[in-house]
């Protein structure tokens, strides 16, 4: 009889409080063993916001923008970043950066201060909401910072949380991954284009 893990899977505070999120793909601890510790060569990706009517959030987007990207490229030993979709592997699309106190939800935190808060006065929150397209894989992603408001920038962590929800992403679908990619350096061998891309060049 086959036996996966002994190790009970501790709850995720951050996915408690945002119920909305779907659940993470799942994954056997046999399967994550067969990783490699970084990919041969860095997955691309295209970070881009959506077009927003609203020029309140066209505003939150054109701030969430850069910082994502900075982010994303930061974990250089996954991701590199791409001009465009049709050059991509995987393309992140944000869709909202959203900032404010935990009274301001209706759903999700609503003031839960965690031990590390200690006594501070007060709270804040900042979502950067994104979704994840490759190939046919298609999943809601989200970065958050809850934290008092003294200690720090607030969207940078947000970022960065974002960035590291896409490389479990990348880890989970790895397999998926790598295929797709397979299959678009030889459809451009096929058609006479550029060889695929080295890391480093």
């Amino acid at each position: 009889m086959s036996h996966v893990s002994s190790q009970t899977r501790q709850p995720d505070p951050e996915r408690a409080a945002r119920p909305d999120l779907p659940r993470r793909l799942p994954w056997l601890p046999g399967d994550r063993k067969k990783l490699p510790a970084t990919p041969p060569e860095p997955f691309r990706v295209f970070v881009h916001a959506i077009e927003a009517a609203d020029a309140a959030l066209k505003a939150r987007l054109d701030e969430a923008l850069p910082m994502v990207r900075k982010r994303v490229k930061r974990r250089g030993r996954w991701f590199q970043l791409a001009d465009s979709p049709e050059t991509g592997d995987i393309t992140l699309r944000i869709t909202n950066y959203r900032q404010g106190h935990p009274r301001d939800l209706q759903g999700g935190v609503r003031g839960g201060r965690t031990e590390s808060m200690g006594d501070c006065w007060a709270t804040e929150f900042h979502y950067v909401d994104a979704v994840v397209l490759a190939g046919d894989l298609r999943v809601r992603l989200s970065g958050l910072d809850h934290r008092c408001v003294d200690t720090g920038p607030g969207l940078r962590n947000a970022a960065s949380h974002l960035a590291e929800e896409l490389e479990r992403f990348a880890k989970d679908n790895y397999g998926a991954l790598s295929r797709l990619r397979a299959g678009a350096e030889v459809g451009e061998r096929a058609d006479g284009g550029a060889p695929p891309m080295q890391p480093g060049n």
